[in-house]
């Protein structure tokens, strides 16, 4: 597992990419859950409660001086659905929130934990999405999110028939990697075995990971969330040994997103291989999470994937436009996941 170190107030984790080695950040990727916390602290911090703002101050009053990579945060908290874009309103107060709490010293900081805020000139407004029918109008708000996001639909879809046989159900999932994605995205394939082949603490991870709780977010909106949560995962992995893509120095994510944090908790980051095409990160996962009687199958499965990448680059190769054939397969997946989610 990532190394995981949660505050005095067991709210906010600070993830590293190794499993027995800890380090000093000098760069600290922010979640969305986490920017939007201190834009709450800085307008309005009453609006947290006693744990969450004490958690949030101190939060403050450690990293203030830390670099704080938050583009991403704001881009997803950001987005309006309505709109299919940035809410430019929205925009604007969260990033002036962001950029003027870490100019503040300590005395600041803690002083405006008891104060009523400050007023923002503006109100931004954004309707409550209540269904979607498709997330394609939105991946252009993070186009990178793309293959993830369909591995992700895959799973919920297997997740609707969970009580059925578990080993033709990860059959299934590894006959959509190889022959429909035509690619193994590792952090969710593990996540898939984990949740089908797991123990029942991994189900229960599963369902935190997967929001299957959360029954007043449209079904589409769950799983693109939970592409958002894969994808920060990934963000830390790449940055951590690539300095060049982020700029960042020794960076962790930080976050109180408990399905994150319970992703980051079944794996970590052993190296990093340098390709043609983008650095391929060599990720470790913790086997003693497979069921006893699992295990060999699991073992096998890992090894045909393994030695089956090349068959599905040239499947890839072989398409004209991979572009327009991800979001065909995204496009039948959801309407897949939305017709068995109201039934």
């Amino acid at each position: 597992m990532a190394r995981i170190i949660m505050d005095k107030y067991n709210y906010y984790a600070y993830i590293g990419v190794f499993d027995k080695k800890d380090y000093g950040h000098l760069s600290l990727i922010m979640d969305t859950n986490t920017a939007i916390n201190l834009e709450k602290y800085y307008y309005k911090p009453k609006s947290l409660n006693n744990n969450s703002l004490e958690a949030t101050r101190d939060f403050l009053l450690t990293n203030f001086t830390s670099d704080t990579i938050y583009g991403f945060a704001l881009q997803e908290a950001c987005w309006d659905y309505n709109l299919a874009s940035i809410n430019d309103l929205q925009f604007q107060k969260m990033s002036l929130a962001l950029e003027n709490q870490y100019t503040w010293n300590k005395e600041k900081i803690i002083s405006h934990a008891q104060s009523p805020g400050i007023a923002f000139n503006g109100s931004p407004y954004r309707e409550k999405v209540t269904s979607f029918t498709s997330i394609l109008d939105h991946l252009q708000s993070n186009p990178l999110l793309a293959g993830s996001y369909a591995s992700v639909l895959k799973i919920m879809l297997l997740q609707k028939r969970a009580k059925s046989n578990k080993l033709k159900l990860i059959d299934e999932y590894v006959h959509f990697v190889n022959y429909e994605l035509m690619a193994d995205l590792a952090l969710e394939t593990q996540v898939a075995f984990y949740y089908l082949l797991g123990n029942p603490n991994m189900q229960e991870i599963g369902d935190r990971i997967f929001k299957f709780d959360s029954k007043k977010v449209p079904v589409l909106l769950n799983a693109w969330n939970t592409a958002w949560d894969f994808f920060y995962l990934r963000l830390l992995q790449r940055s951590f040994f690539e300095n060049s893509f982020l700029n960042s120095i020794s960076p962790k994510l930080v976050t109180a997103d408990k399905g994150i944090i319970g992703l980051a908790s079944l794996c970590s980051l052993e190296g990093v291989i340098s390709t043609i095409d983008a650095p391929l990160p060599l990720i470790s996962f913790n086997y003693e999470n497979i069921r006893p009687e699992y295990m060999a199958e699991a073992e096998r499965i890992n090894k045909d994937l393994y030695f089956g990448s090349i068959q599905r680059e040239l499947r890839r190769r072989a398409i004209p436009n991979l572009d327009l054939h991800v979001k065909t397969l995204i496009n039948k997946l959801e309407q897949e996941l939305l017709s068995v989610s109201e039934l």
